[in-house]
C-alpha cells in the first residue's frame, strides 16, 4: 500500500502541469480557428474536439488511479481516517471521472478548456489524500506488527517449558 501512495503523490503532482497545458492547447486551437478577417492565416493543427478526446483519455487514466486508490486505502487500511477519506476520495474521483466519460462522449461539445479545471482540482486533492494516505499506512503497519509481536504461537511455548 505504500507504493500505491507514493505512485498516487507522484501523479498528483504530474496530473497538475498535464492538465493546465492540455487546457492551454485546447484554447489555442480554438482561437486559431477562427477567420480573423480573411487575412490568409491558416490553422493546420488539431482540432479543439481532437485535443479534448486525447486529453480527456489521459485525464481518464489518472482519474481512474486516483478512484483505484481511495478503494483500496478503503479497503486495506483499517484506521477510520482511511475508511472516511476513502469513501469521501470515491466520491470526488468519480464525478470527476463522470466530467472526462462526458468530454470523451460529446463529440467536440463539452471540451477540455470548460471540464479540464476539474481535474487540476483532483490533482490538488489527491495530493493531500496520498500523503495522508501514507501516514495511515505506515500507522496501521506498525500497529500489526507491534500486535504480531505479542501472540504466543506454539513454537514459542515449546522454548518456554
Amino acid at each position: 500500500m505504500k507504493a500505491i501512495n507514493i505512485i498516487g503523490i507522484c501523479l498528483a503532482v504530474i496530473i497538475l502541469p498535464v492538465c493546465m497545458y492540455y487546457v492551454f492547447e485546447t484554447e489555442y486551437a480554438y482561437y486559431n480557428s477562427w477567420d480573423w478577417g480573411g487575412y490568409d492565416n491558416y490553422y493546420s493543427g488539431p482540432s479543439r474536439a481532437e485535443v479534448t478526446t486525447e486529453a480527456a483519455g489521459i485525464s481518464i487514466l489518472f482519474v481512474g488511479f486516483f478512484l483505484y486508490q481511495c478503494i483500496m486505502n478503503m479497503v486495506k487500511i483499517k484506521t477510520t481516517t482511511s475508511k472516511v477519506m476513502g469513501i469521501i476520495g470515491v466520491s470526488l474521483m468519480g464525478i470527476f471521472f463522470l466530467i472526462n466519460l462526458m468530454m470523451l462522449g460529446s463529440g467536440g461539445g463539452a471540451t477540455y478548456d470548460e471540464g479540464g479545471p476539474f481535474n487540476f482540482i483532483a490533482g490538488l486533492i489527491m495530493i493531500a489524500f496520498s500523503i495522508v494516505f501514507l501516514v495511515q499506512t505506515v500507522n496501521f503497519e506498525k500497529k500489526t506488527i507491534t500486535a504480531n509481536n505479542q501472540i504466543i504461537d506454539d513454537s514459542d511455548l515449546d522454548e518456554i517449558v
